[in-house]
């Protein structure tokens, strides 16, 4: 497309007070999230946020001891905001697929934050088999991208008309599986909200009417039925 990528994204991310979101939203999505894996990641090694953005991810990684972190985006204007916001992350403006391809054994923790719907089929297991080959042993590539399980699903995937293919667990787990990933090491995962906070009671609810909704429809019942998909890949 013509417009930087920028214009749609700064459309669905409005705040300039990014210091601000980051604490208030953001740090509440990645606690659920991604905060679950910490323990299985080896925050010695180098980690790489692909897609970037504002560089959310990046500064979460900071903020849990991971030190040598990459942040990688097409849009010069993002890159820009990352670096005036985190001098200490290394912001590539490049392709996430130019970036990873021909590295090897080399980072812990790949993180694609709401990206792989950006992609045909062909290029998301091509990407999906660079960040597979990058990985140090025992690394782990962690997803986060529209469940099509989520009956509101069709929303995430027509807010933006550059989203090419969205996922199920099965779906994602075929692409990972085709570019090298074990099937065994593939898991999706769910988020895991403060007991007892609207999240949680909202996140019963909606488990409740997706299995129901599964039943009446006698097919394949995923294990998620969240907004977000969260799936997890070892090496």
């Amino acid at each position: 497309m013509r417009t930087d990528y920028s214009v749609h994204y700064s459309a669905m991310n409005p705040s300039q007070d990014h210091e601000s979101i980051y604490k208030r939203v953001v740090c509440e999505y990645y606690d659920a999230e991604i905060l679950q894996i910490f323990q299985y990641v080896d925050k010695n090694l180098p980690a790489v946020d692909i897609g970037s953005g504002y560089g959310y991810m990046a500064r979460y990684l900071l903020d849990h001891g991971f030190e040598d972190i990459h942040c990688v985006d097409n849009s010069e204007n993002l890159l820009k905001i990352v670096t005036e916001w985190l001098p200490k992350v290394k912001a590539l403006n490049m392709d996430g697929l130019e970036f990873l391809s021909g590295k090897q054994n080399i980072f812990g923790l790949i993180t694609m934050i709401d990206l792989f719907e950006h992609f045909d089929s062909t290029k998301a297991v091509s990407l999906a088999y660079a960040a597979y080959k990058a990985l140090a042993p025992n690394g782990c590539l962690f997803i986060r991208t529209p469940n099509m399980a989520n009956i509101l699903g069709v929303y995430s995937k027509y807010l933006d008309v550059t989203h090419y293919v969205c996922y199920t667990e099965f779906s994602l787990k075929q692409i990972l599986t085709e570019a090298g990933f074990n099937t065994s090491n593939i898991k999706p995962l769910s988020p895991i909200w403060p007991k007892n906070s609207k999240k949680a009671k909202h996140k019963k609810l909606n488990d409740w009417i997706h299995k129901k909704l599964f039943m009446i429809q006698d097919r394949v019942t995923p294990s998620t039925f969240d907004k977000n998909l969260l799936v997890v890949a070892y090496k």
